[in-house]
């Protein structure tokens, strides 16, 4: 009976060690991307990735973990990385990890578009690791917005009611909410421009993460930028015809004719307000320039084009 109790807790004991080493190894402030077969496809369709293939029981992965997520935090600390990082747990997907042409833990894949690039094959060390997602990354950034290369920006006026406009679109987010589209108001709402547009569907997990940081984004550009959504699943035509090929995909608008641009940074607040607060920087419209002609003509105050004032001062000397 006591021989018997003793392997019960030796069995017990070596349990509770198999299932502490299947568990994912990662830090209580990093939340690491983990891809399964579902979507797999769908997530790496679009842009460069950089993928881990692990196994929980290999010590060569335990071993690397800490440097996995530092290569992770530091990457979602910029605000267009151009490249994004995940993970394939091979002890859970083994036929994921076959089908990648893994062929020993950890391994790790580049992939861009939706097609394998090739497998790092230098030290996991963290400096070249580092050097090499750099190499690979493709960010991608959005022109800032101009004024008309015919009208220059007005100089900064004592006139509240000039510098009242020199600022963003005053239809703008005014609320701070995040906007639903649908096929009726979409193109009306982009063709507008200063649109940053998430297209999702509610049973994409990866969509269920970025949504709390999607609606804090709203209230923190509101009269700035408009923050808006499509849910793929109700308007499927609509999102075809813009493209969406994965969940979720974020698109700036500039405006009508100005395009748009897809974003491919991180997906945490920080990055996106990053983002956000650079392409909706101020700038100064036609109505301010056109309202500053009639301030100073009003004024009195003569406008001269450029090479006209050596001209007007020999017809009118100035003493």
């Amino acid at each position: 009976m006591l021989a018997f109790a003793r392997l019960s807790l030796s069995l017990l004991v070596s349990s509770v060690i198999l299932a502490s080493a299947a568990l994912p190894v990662e830090s209580a402030e990093t939340e690491l991307l983990v891809l399964t077969p579902d979507d797999f496809d769908s997530t790496t369709a679009n842009g460069v990735w950089f993928i881990e293939h692990f196994s929980p029981y290999c010590r060569h992965c335990r071993d690397f973990a800490p440097t996995w997520t530092q290569l992770v935090e530091e990457t979602e600390k910029k605000a267009d990385p151009g490249i994004h990082l995940a993970q394939v747990n091979c002890a859970v997907h083994g036929d994921l990890c076959r089908k990648n042409g893994v062929e020993g833990y950890p391994q790790m894949n580049l992939y861009r578009d939706g097609k394998y690039i090739e497998t790092f094959r230098q030290s996991r060390d963290i400096d070249l690791l580092t050097k090499y997602i750099n190499a690979h990354a493709e960010p991608r950034n959005p022109p800032v917005p101009e004024p008309p290369a015919d009208e220059p920006p007005t100089a900064a006026s004592d006139d509240d009611e000039l510098l009242s406009e020199v600022v963003h679109r005053e239809d703008a987010n005014p609320d701070g909410v995040v906007v639903s589209l649908n096929e009726k108001n979409f193109q009306q709402t982009v063709d507008k421009g200063h649109v940053f547009v998430k297209f999702f569907a509610p049973w994409c997990g990866h969509c269920k993460k970025l949504a709390p940081f999607w609606t804090q984004l709203g209230s923190a550009m509101r009269s700035k930028l408009t923050i808006a959504e499509v849910d793929c699943e109700v308007h499927s035509a609509l999102c075809k015809r813009e493209g969406i090929t994965g969940y979720p995909m974020l698109y700036y608008y500039g405006g009508k004719g100005a395009g748009k641009t897809e974003y491919t940074g991180g997906r945490k607040f920080e990055q996106l307000k990053a983002f956000a607060d650079k392409v909706s920087g101020p700038y100064v419209s036609r109505s301010v320039n056109q309202k500053a002609r009639a301030h100073f003509s009003c004024s009195g105050v003569q406008e001269l084009k450029y090479g006209e004032l050596e001209s007007r001062v020999a017809e009118q000397p100035v003493l």
